[in-house]
């Protein structure tokens, strides 16, 4: 491998999983992240690496996790929830185009999410205050 090779990879490693720590890298690509990385790509593509989102998982979400006969029980839509709202930490077009629209019509599924990831939802950057009041007047 020649020493640009090396460069490349470690410069795209960096990128994508930038370090915890100043000066490291090749840090462990952990697989919450690559989860949300998959599940962002899904729903939102990534322009970067020309990946076009899969339009099945933007549409089926609600149908998906709304707490209705037929889609999943609140304690599981409330696990999904917490992982897009982490994923929306790093992808902030997750939040716009998935989670805030879904929050707004069921913010019941953020409340069932309890403490922490309301707490991060709040953080969010660019978080829709409209979801943040939907789910306070559910609390």
């Amino acid at each position: 491998m020649t020493a640009a090779a090396a460069d490349s990879i470690m410069g795209d490693q960096v990128t994508c999983y930038p370090p915890t720590r100043a000066g490291s890298v090749l840090e462990p690509m952990y697989p919450d992240q690559l989860a949300e990385d998959f599940i962002a790509r899904s729903l939102v593509g990534d322009s970067g690496y020309n990946a076009s989102p899969d339009p099945w998982a933007l549409n089926a979400l609600p149908s998906l996790l709304a707490p209705e006969p037929g889609g999943y029980p609140l304690a599981r839509a409330a696990m999904a929830v917490t992982v897009l709202v982490e994923t929306a930490r790093r992808w902030h077009r997750v939040g716009a185009a998935a989670l805030f629209p879904l929050l707004r019509d069921h913010p019941e599924l953020a409340i069932a999410a309890a403490g922490a990831t309301l707490a991060r939802l709040a953080e969010l950057p660019g978080t829709d205050e409209t979801v943040l009041r939907a789910v306070e007047e559910r609390t």
